[in-house]
């Protein structure tokens, strides 16, 4: 029955043809003001919120801690704890930042001679 209606209407309107005149054009400029509009709200709740709360998640390594704990509940993963291998290059880092090495500069330095 539905069928028979689709059919039925698609038969009976015809096709619309659109032209495209002078007047009908979008500028440029108004187009990326709603697309700015737009995204605004999800820059917000996405991005900002996200630099504010990351300490909280990165804070002593409880990302990488959390992770560890979640595969460590699967069964089929043997030898889980290779997974913390990674907070000991982290917690060296920070060491050594602690003691006056400025990192971001030698590794700015290594990309840009």
């Amino acid at each position: 029955m539905a069928a028979n209606v689709v059919m039925y209407r698609t038969k009976a309107s015809t096709p619309t043809t659109y032209t495209v005149e002078e007047s009908n054009r979008v500028e440029w400029a108004y187009a990326f003001d709603v697309h700015t509009n737009a995204f605004f709200p999800l820059y917000l709740s996405l991005y900002l919120a996200q630099l504010f709360l990351a300490p909280v998640i990165t804070k002593d390594n409880w990302y990488t801690y959390i992770t560890y704990l979640g595969f460590n509940a699967l069964p089929f993963l043997v030898r889980s704890e290779l997974l913390l291998f990674p907070l000991l290059p982290l917690f060296v880092g920070y060491l050594i930042s602690l003691l006056g090495f400025n990192v971001s500069k030698h590794v700015l330095g290594a990309y840009f001679p």
